[in-house]
């Protein structure tokens, strides 16, 4: 979902008129949670079906209400969604590529950036950026590669270079969330992107990575996708409270000597949705993925 559809479906709910697919939309996914979690007789499941109005208007009250902390007195992200994929979804404004940056971002399990995606795109400059958004299956981390593509993630890489055309933008850059973001740092080596933000990242030392350690561990995973001499820069961003997180961010710290640190205070795993409460999250990603390196070479 897009900005521009959020605030048409809070539009088509407020006026009430239940004809729209945007209305009927809201409602299917309330009877597929309630299909995919509670059991045929559930008293829940019976609750949903009776009061499914009631709790659509909460659910789209929070998510407007967490919109507003990303937009404040800014104007909608024109943003327009175009699949490419099976797991490939772009959202682009329009205008000359030339001048943009790409920005692709792997998401972790629920499918987003530890945020509904429409308040992450609203942190975006929709006049300067593009923006991808790649899925995984559920606890494969892109290992297996990217659903529609291919069956590996080195291979994976290099089909999507092509498919969302590369050479056409000023910069690229990645963003990875949970069990995305190994695979974003992974692919910026690959790509030699111009800049990294990892969130949250799982440890490269970990049994998951060691078919593509080659052997050297953490290091050898780093050079299987392509670290050289001057990697791009990467900006790790963890919660304090994650004792994982934190570790796999000190291991990561001493094998790249391009990472910089950013632990966010009281924030456990999902570390960047803090960010957004706190009126952070625009310059973290500005200086991060837009302020972080020079424009491509080619």
């Amino acid at each position: 979902m897009t900005p521009m559809e959020l605030a048409a479906l809070r539009d088509e709910f407020i006026t009430r008129k239940g004809s729209s697919w945007l209305w009927k939309k809201i409602i299917q996914v309330f009877f597929k949670i309630r299909r995919n979690i509670f059991g045929k007789d559930s008293v829940v499941k019976k609750y949903i079906s009776i009061n499914a109005r009631e709790l659509s208007k909460v659910w789209l009250t929070k998510l407007h209400d967490q919109y507003l902390l990303a937009a404040g007195n800014n104007a909608l992200a024109p943003f327009v969604r175009k699949r490419l994929g099976r797991a490939v979804v772009i959202y682009e404004a329009g205008g000359d590529r030339a001048g943009k940056t790409l920005v692709v971002c792997f998401s972790g399990n629920f499918q987003r950036m530890m945020m509904p995606t429409p308040v992450f795109l609203q942190s975006i400059d929709a006049n300067s950026a593009d923006v991808v958004l790649l899925r995984t299956e559920k606890h494969k981390g892109y290992r297996t590669g990217i659903q529609g593509l291919t069956s590996d993630l080195p291979s994976s890489l290099a089909a999507l270079k092509t498919l969302l055309r590369f050479d056409e933008y000023r910069r690229v850059v990645t963003v990875g969330t949970s069990g995305g973001a190994m695979p974003a740092l992974l692919s910026a080596l690959y790509w030699h992107a111009d800049a990294c933000l990892s969130v949250s990242p799982n440890n490269p030392e970990d049994d998951r990575w060691r078919s593509f350690t080659d052997g050297e561990g953490a290091l050898g995973l780093c050079k299987h996708f392509g670290m050289g001499e001057n990697p791009p820069p990467v900006h790790i961003v963890y919660g304090e409270n994650s004792i994982k997180d934190a570790e796999s961010a000190r291991v990561i710290e001493s094998i790249l000597p391009s990472v910089s640190l950013v632990p966010v205070p009281g924030a456990g795993h999902v570390a960047l949705f803090p960010l957004l409460e706190r009126g952070e999250l625009g310059g973290v990603l500005q200086r991060a993925l837009f302020d972080a390196s020079l424009p491509r070479s080619g």
